[in-house]
């Protein structure tokens, strides 16, 4: 019985620049999981060690006459695997786990340790204004590759793709700003970071889960210990608001996920910030995790769980995806608990300002257009002024108004 040779996969020398170039081509082979063990080797090395980090020291000091070329080189590796991540994501309908992980390793090792020591080290003194404006570029990029491949609304396949592509670039949002710009103090080019940044976030790829400072203003109010007052814009407060529903539906979100396996986890999480009843509380946003969707009273989403009512979705591919890939809602309806269906449907009921918190879904509502009565849930029209009135369509909407005369009687609530 002849013993099988086992391919030994020696860790990349950080001495030279091209297990940076080749990390894509450069291929580990453990039977059938090459990507996986890929993923380990690459992991393992890009934790930033001690001994990482001081060889990353060692190759900056022998390199004094490409320190350009040096920088550029480094922050273009950055940018491929974000290319090539959409790119793929386009091709096929399930992006690589893998591969993945493998790009968000590498751009999160350069971003992470390698710019920052190149931008304070002593023989890139030079450059250090091209290297603001070149991570700023890749702000630039992220934003224009987010509508590269965009949502599907009747599609779970490519929504599932646009999904990926969120995660993948809110990443590296984040570490540019949380690590490149906050933790390191590498300063902003002036009067074009902070738009861009807010741009991300309003496209919900700043933060894949808004769980370091906890919303828009608490992560400015970050960026203000090392640059100073920054300068504040009438959207700000809306972004602030959204951001901070978007945090706490996806927390919410993930404890549904993780009760099941980690029931102790997930009790001392709540316990620790002080919101027990965060897994039953109705949030506006759309249950598909990575969806950003945020119903209002005037378009409240036309998918919902009647059960529980914590669960509703703004189109059918997000509804398919949550019960799909989440698959925690037919649980979550078996075990909740009356009282907290109770609540959520009067949280649901007030926020989007239903005739009363007892309206049931067989309860009909007549048009005030044509006159003709459907369930209440199906109105998609209504007056945003006096909240009172319900249409059937646009048209009807649109008729009550200037031929009605539904706008000389429309009274705003008091």
């Amino acid at each position: 019985m002849t013993r099988r040779k086992r391919a030994s996969a020696a860790a990349p020398n950080p001495r030279s620049l091209k297990w940076l170039h080749q990390f894509e081509t450069v291929s580990y082979r453990r039977g059938d999981k090459t990507l996986e063990h890929k993923v380990e080797v690459f992991g393992d090395f890009y934790n930033g060690t001690e001994h990482v980090l001081q060889c990353i020291d060692a190759f900056l000091d022998q390199h004094t006459s490409e320190n350009l070329d040096i920088a550029f080189f480094l922050l273009q590796d950055v940018m491929k695997p974000l290319e090539e991540t959409l790119e793929q994501g386009v091709k096929q309908i399930h992006l690589s786990d893998d591969m993945n992980l493998l790009r968000q390793q590498k751009s999160t090792f350069i971003l992470k340790y390698v710019v920052p020591k190149i931008y304070y080290h002593h023989n890139f003194a030079d450059i250090k204004q091209i290297l603001c404006r070149s991570i700023t570029g890749i702000l630039i990029l992220i934003r224009e590759l987010f509508f590269v491949h965009r949502r599907d609304q009747n599609n779970t396949s490519n929504l599932v793709k646009h999904f990926k592509a969120k995660e993948f670039l809110a990443n590296i949002t984040l570490q540019i700003w949380s690590e490149v710009y906050y933790k390191h103090g590498i300063p902003f080019v002036e009067d074009q970071t902070l738009p861009y940044l807010r741009q991300l976030a309003m496209l919900d790829v700043f933060d894949k889960n808004w769980s370091v400072a906890g919303g828009w203003e608490q992560s400015i109010l970050l960026l203000e210990e090392h640059f100073g007052s920054l300068p504040r814009i009438s959207s700000d407060k809306s972004l602030d608001e959204t951001s901070e529903i978007i945090e706490r539906s996806r927390n919410s979100l993930r404890c549904q996920q993780l009760r099941a396996e980690y029931p102790l986890a997930v009790d001392y999480y709540l316990e620790e910030r002080r919101d027990r009843d965060l897994m039953y509380q109705y949030s506006p946003k759309c249950s598909a995790y990575m969806c950003s969707e945020i119903e209002t009273s005037n378009q409240p989403h036309r998918l919902r769980c009647y059960r529980c009512y914590y669960f509703h979705w703004c189109s059918p591919a997000c509804r398919d995806y949550s019960e799909e890939v989440q698959d925690v809602h037919t649980s979550y309806c078996k075990e909740c608990p009356g009282s907290k269906v109770k609540e959520c449907r009067a949280q649901m009921s007030e926020y989007l300002n239903i005739l009363d918190a007892t309206v049931q879904r067989t309860d009909k509502v007549k048009c005030h257009g044509c006159g003709l009565q459907k369930e209440y849930s199906q109105f998609m029209e209504r007056c945003s002024k006096c909240k009172a009135k319900y249409y059937c369509s646009k048209s009807c909407q649109r008729w009550d108004w200037y031929q009605g005369n539904h706008r000389l009687n429309c009274k705003c609530p008091p």
